[in-house]
């Protein structure tokens, strides 16, 4: 599973590589992180996402102008086949603990019901809950910074 940031980045990059630096979402990643990203996606045969994540990113996408907008969110329709939605009704987190402080996306994230979906992320806070879970979780940024 990636969260919102992860897969924005999936989305700009995909759209056009010079975006990533020049949007205000994407700024603190470059088109090497996108690169070593796919490089990373390539060893999974599917991506799981949320349908909160999916609107968080289809939303943050609206913070460009067109014809960037429409480019990015045309992008997001072709990638939008190739993933595996896992729903958690909102009710039941919105009920949690976890919703109040991360908020619901993360906290769908966090409520997920399968031990076994792989989480990237490049949230430290969700990253730590969901270690502190003993959830299989990857921090992005452990991989940017790697050498």
């Amino acid at each position: 599973m990636v969260d919102t940031n992860v897969f924005l980045l999936i989305v700009i990059g995909k759209t056009e590589k010079r975006l990533i630096p020049a949007f205000k979402r994407t700024s603190t990643y470059c088109e090497e992180d996108y690169d070593r990203l796919l490089r990373v996606l390539s060893g999974f045969s599917r991506i799981f996402v949320t349908p909160n994540i999916l609107t968080e990113v289809s939303n943050l996408l609206g913070q460009l102008t067109d014809p960037k907008r429409s480019d990015a969110r045309a992008v997001l329709g072709v990638i939008l086949s190739s993933l595996v939605e896992i729903y958690v009704p909102s009710a039941s987190i919105s009920d949690s603990i976890d919703f109040r402080r991360f908020g619901l996306t993360d906290a769908g994230i966090i409520a997920l019901p399968s031990d076994d979906v792989l989480i990237l992320t490049d949230d430290f806070a969700l990253y730590g809950k969901l270690l502190a879970n003993g959830r299989q979780v990857i921090n992005f940024n452990h991989l940017r910074f790697r050498q």
